[in-house]
């Protein structure tokens, strides 16, 4: 790739979204883009989170693409599996020539003149193109919490999407994990085999379910040499995901039923009645996401496991603090607490018509055109963008569906005499009221806090709805949404 080029597309990302958006372009006999990305590898969220039991909660062959069926080895792909496919898809679909690696984007500008975006790039390059496309994501940008003291600490810290390198031995050290997310039910599990003590601080207990048992040696057969059966099984998965979004949408006798479950399989798993109380959501299911995991409950069973019901308030040399000002000894401090979700494109810069920034558009919240357009930014698209997120079903669904929807409004633009799409703000308007309404009556809104809602208890990131509806009102491009130019 030539140090400044000047292509058709940019692609801003190379994760799962912006390889699909890739492979997208280049089936449809469209060579002319490039594919920047920050890191010096591919794979998104897959490359940077290497913590130990990293994997996906959504089964397997949910987590994939329709048309990518690759031999998965298990019902619940680990990171180094799904980093693994990512690369296989990145060169089977020869994608390494359209790769800019180690090159991120700092600022966008669009040149209503030109009607071209130029680009600046972390190298000091620059860049033009007519279409970008920021395929960036929401779990990106690490959150830690501010905590007092936390400079005081003299042990080692890190989050858990910044694991250490080189080879670090937690055996016999004593460790706190701030957080029970998503990651910090994976990592703990892990580490508690080794360490001398874990000590975990949770701010709100999550909803928890078992995940499904693995494959036997005849279903993996069977998966590796009849591949319409995995299609079968990823069908059954996804009526399964739509079938737990329904209780989000305030089915109640449905969400009543979700909540009963998890109950139970808590309190098969937790014989003590102290612990359990600890271990007991105090909101509505759904408002948070649903954690899976087999082995979540039976390590906090562990004598050296320490489930502290309170937030780390302060740290000093030696500990960390909880709200009640109980201090608990520790190394090692993993910080389990998440990310940035709303943050979206920060830390880049960018300026549409009229000198407008994104982040002045968004004011006083992010919002986007089914995810994909704001007005204003011309030729402008994002994957997984402002409540494109789900909280059951799989997310690579709902990027195929937003990867075809750009890929055929770029034919569209290339195939007529338009030079740019602008999203017509009476369209965004109607849809940001949409996601208002609807967001009303689903379990997200229903109180408690969470990085799905912003402070106001706006629904910012989750998609109110069906995963099949997303595609049912994004399965034909109307340019009529947009004024041409």
């Amino acid at each position: 790739m030539p140090p400044s080029p000047t292509v058709r597309t940019v692609i801003i990302g190379a994760g799962a979204g912006g390889l699909a958006m890739a492979r997208e372009l280049r089936r449809s006999g469209d060579d002319d883009f490039c594919i920047f990305e920050r890191s010096d590898a591919i794979g998104g969220v897959w490359r940077d989170n290497t913590y130990p039991g990293a994997a996906c909660d959504v089964p397997s062959h949910l987590y994939s693409f329709s048309w990518d069926t690759p031999r998965w080895r298990q019902r619940y792909a680990t990171q180094p599996e799904i980093l693994a496919n990512l690369n296989a898809l990145c060169n089977r679909e020869g994608l390494e020539p359209f790769l800019r690696l180690g090159t991120g984007v700092e600022r966008l500008s669009y040149s209503e003149a030109l009607q071209r975006w130029h680009l600046e790039l972390t190298t000091g390059e620059t860049a033009t193109a007519q279409v970008v496309i920021s395929a960036v994501g929401q779990l990106r940008e690490p959150f830690l919490p501010r905590i007092c003291g936390s400079e005081l600490f003299e042990g080692e810290s890190w989050h858990s999407s910044s694991w250490p390198t080189r080879k670090i031995s937690l055996e016999g050290r004593d460790i706190a994990v701030i957080g029970t997310g998503a990651s910090a039910i994976q990592l703990v599990p892990e580490i508690a085999r080794e360490a001398h003590s874990v000590t975990v601080f949770q701010r709100t207990a999550p909803y928890v379910l078992p995940k499904a048992p693995p494959w036997s040696q005849p279903q993996q057969l069977l998966f590796d040499h009849l591949s319409f059966t995995s299609k079968v099984d990823r069908l059954l998965l996804f009526l399964r995901g739509e079938v737990l979004t329904a209780g989000y949408l305030r089915s109640h006798s449905l969400s009543k039923r979700i909540a009963l479950t998890c109950r139970t399989y808590l309190e098969q798993a937790i014989p003590s009645p102290e612990l359990r109380a600890k271990c007991t959501p105090n909101y509505e299911v759904g408002c948070k996401r649903i954690l899976f995991s087999s082995n979540w409950y039976p390590t906090l069973l562990r004598p050296n496991v320490t489930l502290v019901a309170n937030e780390a308030v302060r740290l000093d040399a030696d500990g960390v603090f909880d709200a009640d000002g109980q201090h608990h000894p520790a190394t090692v401090v993993i910080y389990a607490t998440g990310f940035q979700g709303q943050s979206f494109l920060q830390p880049m810069e960018v300026i549409g018509q009229n000198g407008q920034t994104l982040r002045e558009a968004w004011s006083p919240y992010p919002k986007a055109y089914f995810g994909l357009a704001v007005a204003g930014f011309p030729n402008f698209f994002m994957i997984y963008g402002p409540n494109t997120n789900l909280g059951a079903n799989s997310v690579l669904y709902m990027e195929e569906t937003q990867v075809r929807y750009i890929a055929t409004a770029i034919r569209y633009l290339h195939a007529s005499h338009f030079s740019s799409l602008n999203l017509r703000r009476d369209r965004e308007r109607s849809f940001e009221r949409w996601i208002a309404r609807r967001s009303k009556f689903t379990s997200y809104t229903s109180g408690c806090r969470s990085w799905y809602v912003d402070t106001q208890g706006r629904n910012i990131n989750n998609w109110p709805s069906f995963t099949w509806n997303y595609r049912r009102k994004l399965g034909q491009f109307q340019s009529s949404d947009y004024e041409l130019r």
